[in-house]
């Protein structure tokens, strides 16, 4: 992760890749932006901005992961713990 840079972002082009790094930035309770798709929105539901994989939505949806790091962030940490409680 470049320097200063905490939040995780995933863009996959196929529905069947699996998305390891979304899991752990759950477990670290970091803003994650990820491919606008309904699947990965379904259980990403909190502390996720949804993006369409170009390049200006990327650096628009990391303007607002700077701006509401701490709601996200917050959100994140209610994702985790009801992962938690699942396992």
């Amino acid at each position: 992760m470049a320097r200063g840079w905490r939040k995780e972002i995933n863009c996959k082009t196929e529905y069947t890749s699996m998305i390891a790094g979304a899991y752990e930035v759950v477990a670290l309770e970091q803003p994650l932006m990820l491919t606008n798709w309904l699947p990965l929105k379904r259980y990403f539901n909190k502390g996720t901005l949804y993006i369409d994989n170009s390049s200006d939505d990327i650096r628009n949806a990391a303007m607002v992961a700077r701006t509401k790091k701490q709601e996200l962030s917050k959100e994140m940490h209610q994702l985790n713990r009801k992962d938690k409680e699942v396992e």
